[in-house]
């Protein structure tokens, strides 16, 4: 029996590769989240920068509460089973007027791991619309022969 998700939630995510929103927290919460993320670099004088952005979870606490949330494991279990291991986390910040962006990419392809049998939950710290560059995603992209075999680069995947 499913915890968080509905059984329909959940072979809608089997079918589609993604599911969203799922609500885990509420707006205080996040923005109580961005506060400490933006104390944390106002200590480092400016934003995370190179490996700071990387197994974040692993330096600072309030990250690591956030991979352990209740609700955010209840949905990553309803999908993916009891036994989780969270592999990594990464910030994505891009800063208002910065030009950077995010190619199209299968995040599996960048693990190594023998299957994909993965999720990657995605917590927006502010409101995510398309004005502000929401993530956009290629519903059923992950049934795609190209991504199963698809290199390293993200050039190759559609």
């Amino acid at each position: 029996m499913p915890r968080l998700l509905s059984e329909a939630q959940i072979a809608r995510y089997r079918e589609e590769g993604y599911l969203a929103p799922i609500r885990i927290m509420d707006e205080e919460a996040a923005l109580a989240l961005r506060a400490e993320l933006e104390a944390v670099e106002a200590r480092m004088g400016g934003p995370l920068r190179g490996d700071l952005r990387h197994k974040s979870h692993l330096l600072f606490p309030f990250l690591a509460d956030l991979v352990r949330d209740p609700l955010l494991l209840d949905a990553i279990e309803d999908v993916l089973g009891p036994d989780l291991l969270c592999w990594n986390s990464n910030f994505f910040i891009k800063e208002a007027a910065n030009p950077a962006f995010v190619s199209w990419h299968q995040d599996s392809t960048y693990w190594g791991l023998s299957a994909p049998e993965v999720a990657t939950a995605w917590v927006a710290l502010t409101p995510s619309t398309a004005a502000n560059g929401a993530m956009a995603v290629l519903p059923g992209s992950h049934k795609s022969d190209q991504i199963r075999t698809a290199t390293r680069s993200t050039a190759t995947i559609s």
